[in-house]
C-alpha cells in the first residue's frame, strides 16, 4: 500500500491538507493499497482522522501561490522512453511529496528523501503479496537509493520554505528481487493481462430502476466526474493488475447496470459486447439512503476470474469527492490482491501426486451448522474435487482445504454454476453464496 506524503486539493473553507501516511487499513476492507492517515492543517493546529491516498498532487494552496509558485513540467532525472507503451511495475509514478522547512533547499530534500522512502514502501505492497507483508524489510534510505534507477519531475511547485512535487520513482529490477529472495520474499512483478474497468455512479434507485439522478446532496453528474476521475488518477499503467478505465457508454442503460449490481449475472454480455472484452469489470458506487457511507461494488471477470464484491465506505465529513479517490485505491488495491495471491501461490500449489490436483485453502461463511453441511456436500459434488478437510468449524465459518486441477483458479471458475463465489480478500480466499 503507498505511503504517501500528499499535498491534497482545498476541500471547503481554502483549507490546505497534508497526509503523514501510517500504516493502517481503511475499516472494512482489505487490500493492497489503503491507509489512514492524521492530516493536519499546515499551521499544525489540529489533526483531523482521515483516509490517505495516492492520488497525484493537488492544487497549491493560496498561501503558497502568494509567495510565488514555480512549475516546472515533463524534467526527466532518468533515461526513460515517452513513447513506451507497456507498464514497469518497478516505476512508481505519480508520487506526491510535500515538505516544509526553514529553507526551499531544505524542503526540497526533505521531501525527495521521504518520497523515495514511501515510494519504496509503495513497491513492496505492489509487488509482494500481502501474506508476506509482515517480512518485508525496513531499510535505511542510502540502501534504498542504491536500489533506485533514477527519478523523473512531473510538475513541481515551491515557495521559500515549503516543497511539492509529483514524482515518477524508478527502481532496479535485478536489485530489488535479489533484496527480497535474500529475505526469503516471493515477487509477483508479471502483469497481469489488461482488464476494462466502468466506473459508474448512481445517485440512487430512479423510479425506472436505472440510476437516479440525485439522492441528499449527491447529483449523479458531479459523482460520476469524481468517480471517473479516481480511477483514472491512479498509476494504472504500471500496476500488476493494469487497467483501461472508460465511461459508461450512453447505450448502455441504467436498468441493465442496476440488474448487474443486484445479482443478474446475465447483464455481464451486455457489457462484455458494448465494450468488446472479456475481461470487463464495473466498479458500481452508490450512496446509501442515510447518506453517511458510501457502497462499492466490484463485479465482473478481472485477471484471475468472476469476481462479485461490495463493501460499504463513510462517507468523509461529506465529502463524497474525496471518498471516492479513496475507494478507487481500495479496488486497485484488491485486484492487485487477487492476482498476486494466485501467481504467489499464497493459497497453496502443493501438489497431489495421489490426487493430480493443486492444494486450494479457503474459509467458508455460512448461517449455522446445518448449512456447512448443505455446502460440505455441494462441494464434494464438484467434479474434480478431492480430499476436501476441514482445519476449523465453527458456527459461522470453516477453514477448508481440498485438492482441484488447475489450483484456485481453476477451482474459482466452476464455482458460480453451482451457487456459489470464491474472493480473495487482502490474500485470503472466502467462499460464499451468490
Amino acid at each position: 500500500m503507498p505511503h504517501h506524503i500528499m499535498m491534497g486539493a482545498n476541500r471547503g473553507n481554502d483549507r490546505s491538507w497534508y497526509c503523514a501516511a501510517q500504516n493502517q487499513m481503511a475499516p472494512g476492507w482489505t487490500g493492497d493499497d489503503v491507509v489512514t492517515s492524521k492530516r493536519k492543517t499546515f499551521d499544525g493546529s489540529r489533526d483531523v482522522d482521515r483516509p490517505c491516498i495516492g492520488r497525484p498532487v493537488g492544487r497549491l494552496s493560496n498561501w503558497a501561490r502568494g509567495l510565488g509558485a514555480v512549475v516546472a513540467v515533463g524534467i526527466f532525472a532518468m533515461s526513460v522512453s515517452s513513447a513506451a507503451k507497456s507498464g514497469d511495475v518497478y516505476t512508481i509514478a505519480r508520487y506526491p511529496v510535500q515538505a516544509v522547512a526553514s529553507d526551499a533547499v531544505a524542503a526540497k530534500n526533505q521531501a525527495m528523501a521521504e518520497g523515495q522512502q514511501r515510494a519504496f514502501r509503495s513497491l513492496m505492497k505492489r509487488i509482494v503479496p500481502v501474506t508476506s507483508y509482515k517480512q518485508l524489510p525496513r531499510l535505511k534510505l542510502g540502501r534504498i537509493v542504491d536500489l533506485m534507477d533514477g527519478f523523473a519531475v512531473r510538475s513541481e511547485q515551491n515557495s521559500s520554505t515549503e516543497y511539492i512535487a509529483s514524482l515518477d520513482f524508478r527502481f532496479k529490477r535485478k536489485a530489488v528481487r535479489q533484496l527480497l529472495m535474500s529475505y526469503g520474499i516471493a515477487t509477483v512483478d508479471q502483469q497481469a493481462p489488461p482488464v476494462t474497468l466502468v466506473p459508474v455512479f448512481s445517485a440512487g434507485p430512479s423510479d425506472d430502476g436505472g440510476l437516479g439522478a440525485s439522492r441528499g446532496p449527491y447529483r449523479l453528474d458531479q459523482g460520476s466526474r469524481d468517480w471517473l476521475a479516481a480511477w483514472r488518477g491512479l498509476d494504472l499503467r504500471n500496476s500488476v493488475s493494469p487497467l483501461k478505465v472508460l465511461p459508461l457508454k450512453n447505450v448502455v442503460r441504467g436498468q441493465a447496470v442496476r440488474g448487474l449490481v443486484e445479482g443478474d449475472n446475465s447483464k455481464m454480455t451486455i457489457l462484455q459486447e458494448e465494450y468488446g472484452t472479456r475481461s470487463i469489470v464495473l466498479a458500481f458506487a452508490e450512496p446509501r439512503s442515510d447518506g453517511r457511507k458510501l457502497t462499492i461494488s466490484l463485479i465482473g471477470i478481472d485477471a484471475v476470474g468472476p469476481l462479485r464484491l461490495r463493501r460499504n465506505l463513510p462517507i468523509d465529513q461529506g465529502d463524497l469527492g474525496f471518498t471516492t479517490e479513496l475507494a478507487a485505491v481500495i479496488g486497485l488495491g484488491i485486484l492487485e490482491g487477487r492476482w498476486k495471491a494466485v501467481n504467489a501461490g499464497a493459497s497453496g500449489s502443493a501438489q497431489s501426486a495421489a490426487g493430480g490436483g493443486e492444494m486450494v485453502k479457503f474459509t467458508v461463511a455460512y448461517n449455522g451448522i446445518g448449512d456447512w453441511q448443505r455446502i460440505r456436500q455441494q462441494l464434494t459434488q464438484i467434479p474434480g474435487v478431492s480430499g476436501l478437510g476441514t482445519n476449523a468449524v465453527s458456527a459461522r465459518g470453516a477453514e477448508v482445504t481440498l485438492l482441484y486441477p488447475g489450483g484456485v483458479a481453476a477451482f474459482q471458475g466452476r464455482l458460480p454454476e453451482r451457487g456459489f463465489q470464491l474472493n480473495n480478500f487482502g490474500g485470503v480466499w472466502v467462499l460464499e453464496r451468490l
